[in-house]
């Protein structure tokens, strides 16, 4: 058996989100951070490539979190679908789209308890890689799931559907670290000053077991 895939701290952010229904919210940059993001009934929450945080994320009715690029989307909190929602990749197999809820279950936090860490209704649809490290995650009735699911524990509903797709490994072309250019100000005669996570906060390795790593590589005299 692999590793369980190592997924980092979330530093969600404190602004929230309402993406209305049946509208499309695209969010073009390559990082965003968020507190409370609330899809409404038939929204969609597209991303592209990049590295997404957020505190916790609710898909009322028919919602969807979609992925056009290879994306990690990070929650701090809990993940929350109602029935007919689908987090899923726009193109490709699934691992181009990685789900972390650190959360735990509600209550006491035992693997009975509710509201689990990820849960998601009936009908619901799933092309991705969904982790719930430290909670349940719980797949609706009739519902289908293609790409990984990893969790402490995991509750499938009657007649859920599961198809394994490349969950936790590279794809041939795509397993490289994804590297984004970095910017940094600093006025005159002043040190400038560089985030803790530095030139990597903004990059990602969706298929790592590993933390990224960078070294200064100087020109050849």
């Amino acid at each position: 058996m692999p590793p369980f895939p190592r997924v980092r701290p979330v530093d969600a952010g404190a602004q929230a989100l309402v993406v209305p229904a049946g509208t499309t919210h695209t969010v073009t940059a390559t990082t965003g951070r968020w507190g409370a993001v609330v899809v409404q009934a038939g929204g969609t929450l597209r991303v592209g490539s990049g590295d997404f945080q957020l505190q916790d994320l609710t898909l009322a009715s028919g919602a969807a979190l979609e992925a056009t690029g290879i994306a990690t989307v990070r929650i701090g909190g809990r993940l929350a679908g109602a029935d007919d929602t689908a987090v899923r990749t726009a193109t490709g197999t699934a691992g181009r789209l990685r789900v972390e809820v650190l959360g735990t279950n509600g209550g006491l936090g035992l693997p009975n308890d509710l509201p689990a860490a990820l849960a998601l209704g009936q009908r619901a649809r799933v092309h991705a890689v969904l982790f719930a490290p430290h909670g349940t995650l719980d797949l609706g009735p009739t519902s289908t799931s293609t790409g990984a699911l990893v969790a402490q524990h995991i509750r499938l509903g009657t007649s859920a559907r599961l198809q394994y797709e490349d969950g936790l490994q590279p794809l041939p072309g795509t397993g490289a670290p994804l590297a984004f250019a970095d910017t940094f100000h600093a006025t005159e005669d002043h040190v400038a000053v560089v985030p803790a996570e530095g030139v990597l906060a903004n990059d990602l390795d969706p298929y790592a077991y590993a933390p990224l790593t960078a070294a200064l590589v100087r020109p050849a005299r």
